[in-house]
């Protein structure tokens, strides 16, 4: 049997002995290294006192100054001091469920600390982006900012804009059409023992609430609520006891405070009753908030729907596209994304398939959006055609059918989905995005990108031709044209509106990229020249559609204010923001003082949604949306005096 020899080192066991070498040679050692010591150095008490010591330092060095900044004040149950800040600030609201140490803060006090995501200077941002960077990440509407090729939001945008201004850039101006992120508690489990945070109005309230919404034309756009489920929805709430409610519960009383806080947007007299519907939200969003962990229901994503309705009606973008990320989150986890059709008549449906049936029409309201928010942010969406069955119930109500004979109403019975232009269109918009807005797209060739602008231009045509020739799109709205004022409550009168500014909308979405060409060759001397036909050919259909929509939007916004606000916001923004990088492309074009025109009636457009009735997110969004469009009507103007006054004059007589 081996015995496995140990290996011999050059060591030095002991001062006083050899090395192991040299003793298992029988050899006289002269290697007179000292031995080796380990360095064992234990921890003792003395430094874990100093370690204790920092740290408690550390600690009281922090309280005080969370003292000083977050002064306590005592808990009641106002709107302000459910969350901080408070409504006031707009729509800049982040989602955090972290329990807060101090959940009631003073507006004033919040308002005076500086976070670190909102208080970086503008200079301190980068403001250069290349071109195979995604523009539109955290700007709204940036993925149009192009011009020949050159990002206008960027460094070099800016010394573009200079040279054909001569003015500096107001960026904060510029910036106006989106909203900073600001931190905000969503969730506050210390009301989860206020027995007063989860109290309901009257039970017969609600249900009469409830029997008016969904009878609404309302519940055609926005089919929320099904009668049956959310009858059980009510008797789950207000099953409430003294306990602490389990957190299926508190989404049922969530989806009650919900539906409470967008129901006055219905315009009925027993909305105008429902006088604490900010306050609703706030606590609809605080339990979604300590519910956050806890597992979906139906329940839960309809709270979450509602309240994205809420904000985007008050014009906070910001908070309505956070809602809408859990929303679809949700509806993911119900299973809403796959499709089991139902094997018996919709009569004869079982309860689970009822709740089946009404999923399916959630989730085609989160879908929709997404392809709304994707397009319009530029943010890529949540819901992919791969992973989401996009097959259409034959049980819910056709389109088209609807347009025929309606009179708004609606049975409580009856399944329903109302699509704003069609399934068709809304796979269209996730194409567009795809092939055009992608982190891909932004670095395609000049030639790739024209060809899909091409393709994309036969799909969108191919689109309208398919819509009844009484409500198809007109390719274009002759400024002598004024849309006939029909009752704003009839349903194909909407329809048909929106049919045509989103037919606008996507032209100007397709065609305004193709200025995203021509990095290279800014004057486009040196391109050839079938592609700067195409490019010329783009802008013009672009342009004809901002004043197209400009044009329609003078005789209609007023009838489309109350259901459509935030549509009507970004239609005119968006052919304004269209206009104008085209005078500053061609300011010595003539067109470019009719541009200017439409530019100011986009502001009166934008004023006439004002009432005496609106509320302040409305009044704040009005009020940025101008001072925006009235600083691209100054550097406008500014590009065509500066044009004008370095062309030399034709008709001047030699001396």
């Amino acid at each position: 049997m081996l015995q496995k020899k140990s290996a011999i080192q050059c060591s030095i066991p002991s001062p006083d002995s050899p090395c192991e070498w040299c003793n298992d040679h029988s050899l006289s050692c002269t290697f007179s290294r000292e031995a080796q010591k380990r360095n064992r150095k234990r921890l003792r008490l003395s430094d874990l006192e100093g370690l204790f010591s920092r740290v408690e330092k550390l600690e009281n060095t922090l309280a005080k100054s969370r003292a000083n900044r977050l002064p306590l004040r005592p808990v009641h149950l106002e709107a302000e001091s459910l969350v901080s800040p408070s409504l006031d600030n707009g729509d800049d609201d982040i989602l955090e469920s972290e329990p807060s140490a101090s959940p009631c803060i003073t507006p004033s006090a919040t308002e005076s600390i500086a976070s670190p995501l909102t208080s970086v200077p503008i200079d301190a941002q980068p403001t250069y982006l290349s071109l195979g960077q995604n523009a539109a990440a955290g700007m709204p509407l940036a993925q149009y900012w192009y011009s020949r090729g050159i990002p206008l939001l960027s460094d070099r945008g800016h010394r573009y804009i200079y040279a054909k201004t001569s003015q500096d850039v107001a960026i904060e101006k510029l910036r106006v059409a989106s909203s900073r992120f600001t931190m905000q508690r969503l969730a506050l489990p210390e009301f989860r023992l206020n027995r007063e945070f989860w109290e309901l109005p009257p039970k017969d309230t609600v249900q009469e609430i409830a029997s008016i919404f969904i009878g609404s034309p309302l519940q055609r756009i926005f089919p929320v609520l099904d009668d049956s489920l959310f009858k059980e929805t009510i008797e789950e709430a207000y099953g409430l006891t003294d306990e602490t409610p389990s957190p299926f519960q508190a989404q049922s009383i969530a989806c009650i405070f919900a539906v409470l806080s967008v129901f006055d947007c219905l315009g009925s007299s027993r909305s105008q009753t429902i006088q604490d519907k900010d306050t609703y939200a706030i606590k609809a969003r605080c339990i979604l908030g300590y519910t956050m962990t806890a597992e979906a229901s139906v329940a839960g994503l309809q709270a979450a729907l509602a309240l994205e309705r809420y904000y985007t009606l008050n014009s906070q973008t910001q908070s309505a596209t956070v809602l809408h990320a859990i929303a679809c989150r949700m509806v993911c986890a119900l299973g809403g994304h796959t499709y089991q059709p139902a094997r018996r008549a919709s009569s004869e449906l079982t309860w689970a398939e009822h709740q089946g049936h009404h999923l399916r029409t959630l989730f085609w309201l989160c879908y929709t959006s997404d392809k709304d928010i994707a397009l319009r942010s530029g943010q890529p969406p949540l819901l992919i055609e791969e992973y989401c069955d996009l097959a259409i119930p034959k049980s819910f109500t056709d389109y088209y059918t609807q347009l025929q004979g309606s009179d708004g109403l609606v049975t409580g019975d009856e399944y329903y989905l109302y699509l704003r232009g069609n399934s068709d269109l809304y796979l269209l918009k996730e194409k567009i995005h795809r092939l055009l807005f992608s982190a891909r797209a932004f670095k395609l060739s000049d030639g790739e990108l024209v060809l899909r602008i091409r393709q994309l231009d036969d799909d969108l045509e191919s689109w309208r031709l398919s819509i009844p020739p009484e409500i198809r799109p007109k390719l274009s709205i002759p400024p002598s044209q004024i849309a006939p004022v029909q009752d704003p409550s009839m349903i194909p009168d909407i329809r048909s509106s929106h049919l045509q500014l989103e037919y606008h909308h996507l032209v100007i979405a397709i065609h305004t990229t193709v200025r995203r060409c021509g990095s290279d060759n800014p004057d486009h001397k040196d391109l050839p020249e079938d592609l700067h036909n195409v490019i010329h050919s783009s802008c013009d259909l672009s342009l004809e559609a901002s004043r197209s929509t400009i044009t329609f939007l003078k005789s209609s916004a007023t009838r489309l204010a109350e259901q459509e606000f935030s549509d009507t916001i970004f239609y005119a923004t968006l052919a304004v923001v269209s206009l104008f990088i085209d005078i500053l492309a061609h300011p010595q074009n003539p067109q470019s003082r009719t541009a200017l025109e439409y530019l100011s009636y986009a502001i009166s457009i934008i004023q006439s949604l004002s009432t005496p009735t609106s509320a302040p997110g409305r009044l704040k969004c009005i009020q940025e949306t101008n001072r925006f469009i009235t600083e691209l009507i100054r550097l406008g103007s500014c590009a065509v005096a500066k044009a004008e006054r370095e062309t030399p004059r034709t008709d001047a007589v030699p001396s």
